[in-house]
């Protein structure tokens, strides 16, 4: 039996479900035997085949479908378009009031050379906006380690956040 064109315009007729099921029945068996390896995933082919190929590389996939990427989740590879050798990393920090309303994060970076953060919660009087910077990496702050900042507005002047915790999204790039 070959591949059908449904010609029933969008009708779910006897006949067009009768299509639809021989269809995919003969999609599943054409490209993989109707067989697949544990682990493996099909693979379109240069020739537009469905192919079984087992996943290489940093990922592999177990017969759940969970990936897994080499080195854990938090430091993963850029693309090799952005830089070989450059990592991300990224979490959650809670920034609190006490003092200046700044936070040191430990990122496990080696050395950081951008920082994204953004609030998890809505703005507040209290916090409305957050910065970090990824200061000289030797001595302030340390190696691998970034200052978030939480800020508000008082007199049209921004100062220091003087909310109790602010959790912030944060991700780094660096070596």
């Amino acid at each position: 039996m070959a591949i059908e064109t449904i010609t029933d315009e969008g009708a779910f007729t006897r006949r067009a479900r009768k299509q639809i099921n021989d269809n995919f029945a003969l999609l599943s068996v054409a490209g993989v035997g109707g067989a697949l390896a544990s682990t493996d995933i099909i693979v379109g082919s240069g020739a537009g085949v469905a192919t079984a190929r087992a996943m290489s590389g940093d990922a592999t996939i177990g017969n759940t479908g969970v990936v897994s990427i080499s080195g854990g989740g938090t430091n993963q590879k850029l693309p090799v378009a952005v830089g070989a050798g450059y990592k991300i990393a990224r979490g959650v920090a809670a920034v609190t009031a006490a003092g200046t309303g700044v936070a040191t994060v430990v990122t496990g970076l080696t050395t950081v050379v951008a920082i994204v953060v953004t609030m998890q919660d809505d703005p507040t009087t209290t916090c409305e906006s957050m910065t970090a910077t990824i200061g000289d990496q030797t001595s302030a702050p340390v190696a691998g380690s970034v200052y978030i900042k939480g800020w508000k507005t008082f007199g049209g002047t921004p100062v220091p956040m003087t909310t109790t915790s602010v959790s912030v999204n944060w991700f780094a790039i660096g070596t």
